[in-house]
């Protein structure tokens, strides 16, 4: 389940409304993107482009193809895990 939060909380995905895999993926995405991504916006990366090393970075912790399913070679992740990983990379990066 997922709601929208009002503006004082940060996000848009309620965390209480999570479940235990969505909260794990919330976490894992979100210290990512804080360790790899913040630090080449800070140092003045547009945010308009995605390196190949980030793309490829992305693939090894299972963020892309989050809703294909495994049988595929995907995460097999409901709509809301997908929704998580879009919000948390997108606190860092609009790309």
């Amino acid at each position: 389940m997922c709601a929208i939060q009002n503006r004082h909380e940060r996000g848009l995905i309620v965390t209480r409304f999570l479940n235990e895999i969505e909260q794990e993926i919330q976490s894992t995405v979100r210290r990512f993107a804080e360790k790899e991504i913040r630090p080449r916006r800070l140092e003045g990366y547009s945010g308009h482009e995605f390196s190949r090393a980030m793309y490829k970075r992305c693939g090894e912790l299972g963020l892309l193809g989050a809703r294909v399913p495994e049988q595929f070679g995907g995460a097999g992740l409901t709509t809301t895990g997908a929704c998580v990983i879009i919000e948390e990379l997108g606190r860092e990066s609009a790309a």
